[in-house]
């Protein structure tokens, strides 16, 4: 998608009090995200009068952050109507609007595995995760975790020693690795994953 075509996505991403149900209930209503630009259509696909204030008081400023962030190679933001945005993911009822991709966004189509776990996990757990996500990137699968420590991270080096994919799933934003010791492992993430 255009960046131009994703300035109204990220108006109502950005925006307080519209969350996943409110863009869901628009999109249903104003499958042309044009309209977003029209607040009599908007009050009609059931936006409040305060949700329709907080969209028009978005700041130019952060909408550009955003677009100078995407406009990074390897980078994209993948809409709900985007053919490559997880069918399984947009499936549930409350499905993130816009997902943040930097690496493959192909790879989010593929089959995968989560591996998730405590992080601070013994040596023998971390040793299991590792060997377990090698095995199974080896088998096909990609490897899907959160980037914490412990078997997170160790899922995520099992996949890359096997040369298989992993996705990080972070919770803070691609604008800042958390934790913080784990920057060199999402920068080669991005780069293979």
């Amino acid at each position: 998608m255009n960046p131009e075509a994703l300035i109204p996505w990220l108006r109502l991403l950005r925006a307080p009090g519209i969350g996943s149900a409110s863009v869901q209930q628009v999109l249903a209503q104003l499958p042309a995200m044009a309209a977003l630009d029209d607040p009599r259509q908007l009050r009609k696909a059931g936006l409040s009068e305060s949700q329709l204030r907080a969209l028009r008081e978005v700041s130019d400023a952060d909408i550009a952050q955003d677009l100078a962030w995407m406009a990074a190679p390897g980078r994209c933001v993948l809409t709900l109507s985007d053919p490559r945005y997880p069918a399984q993911l947009r499936e549930i009822a409350q499905a993130p609007p816009l997902l943040f991709v930097q690496g493959d966004p192909e790879l989010l189509g593929l089959p995968q595995i989560a591996i998730v776990g405590a992080r601070t996990a013994s040596p023998q757990g971390m040793e299991n995760a590792q060997a377990f996500a090698a095995e199974l990137t080896r088998r096909g699968f990609v490897i899907t975790s959160g980037l914490a420590l412990g078997i997170d991270g160790a899922a995520h080096r099992g996949a890359l020693l096997a040369d298989g994919y992993t996705i990080a799933v972070g919770a803070t934003g691609l604008d800042r690795v958390y934790p913080a010791r784990h920057k060199a492992l999402a920068q080669e993430i991005a780069l293979r994953g």
